[in-house]
C-alpha cells in the first residue's frame, strides 16, 4: 500500500494502514495463518503481539542493523536480509552457535533422550532466540550446521530427508 506522506505528522500513516489490513484479514480471512512484517520497526511489535495472541505464526524479515530487539522478540522467527543473501553477519560464528546449541541441549535431553530429530532442537533454539538461523553461520540446513559439531553430535540421514541426531556422551 503506497501512502505519500506531506510532513512530519504523517509519519506513521503507511505503519497504521498495515496494522489496520492485518486486524482485517485476522478477522476476515482466519484461513490464514502465518503473517509476515518486512521491517525492522519496534512499533510492529504490538502488531505482532496482537496476531500471536490470536494464534498466528508471525515472522519477521529486516536487516540486522534496522532490526529492534522489540519486534525480533515477539516474532516466532526472524529473519536477517544478510542471512537471505549470503552476508557474513557479526557476531554469527561457530562458537557462538556451539554456545547456543549446548544452552538448550538439557531441555530437549530431558524430554527425549540422547536421540533427536534435528527439527526438535531448532525449535527450542528458536524459542529462546527467534532471529536464529543455520544460514547466520553460512550454513545452508540446520543439519550441515550441527554436522560441524562433530566432537558432539553423531548424525544419521534417512532417505526421505528425514535425519537422526545423538548426542555423543563420554
Amino acid at each position: 500500500v503506497f501512502m505519500p506522506t506531506y510532513g512530519a505528522r504523517d509519519k506513521n500513516r503507511t505503519d497504521t494502514a498495515i496494522c489496520v489490513d492485518a486486524m482485517d484479514i485476522l478477522r476476515l480471512q482466519p484461513q490464514i495463518d502465518t503473517f509476515v512484517i518486512v521491517s525492522g520497526d519496534s512499533d510492529f511489535g504490538v502488531l505482532a503481539r496482537r496476531l500471536r495472541s490470536n494464534a498466528k505464526k508471525v515472522v519477521g524479515i529486516s536487516a540486522k542493523e534496522a532490526a529492534s530487539k522489540i519486534l525480533v522478540s515477539v516474532c516466532h522467527e526472524f529473519i536477517f536480509y544478510e542471512g537471505l543473501t549470503g552476508e557474513d553477519l557479526e557476531g554469527y560464528d561457530l562458537d557462538s552457535a556451539r554456545k547456543t546449541i549446548t544452552e538448550v541441549l538439557p531441555t530437549l535431553l530431558d524430554e527425549y533422550g540422547d536421540t533427536f530429530q534435528p527439527s526438535l532442537l531448532k525449535d527450542r533454539i528458536r524459542r529462546k532466540d527467534s532471529s536464529f538461523s543455520e544460514r547466520n553461520y553460512g550454513c545452508p540446513s540446520f543439519t550441515g550446521l550441527l554436522e560441524k559439531f562433530p566432537d558432539l553430535f553423531e548424525i544419521k540421514r534417512w532417505k526421505g530427508g528425514k535425519n537422526e541426531v545423538t548426542l555423543i556422551t563420554d
